[in-house]
């Protein structure tokens, strides 16, 4: 999920880089219910967004450090 406080609330897939940074890569993302499944570079997170990821234990983590508020 993209807590409240996230520096990724506001910011593109393409910004955060997700899959080279972390190695998760987002296969879709909730938000009010809805799931947009595979979104594009150019969609924008939201707080509150929830996340599906295909990610190892280890890419998890580090996409949980990226989205955790700063």
């Amino acid at each position: 999920a993209v807590p409240a406080g996230s520096a990724a609330a506001g910011r593109t897939l393409r910004e955060l880089d997700l899959r080279r940074r972390t190695g998760a890569t987002v296969l879709a993302v909730e938000r009010g219910g809805e799931l947009q499944v595979n979104p594009s570079p150019e969609f924008q997170l939201e707080a509150g967004d929830g996340l599906l990821a295909f990610a190892d234990g280890a890419a998890l983590d580090a996409m949980t450090n990226v989205l955790a508020p700063q």
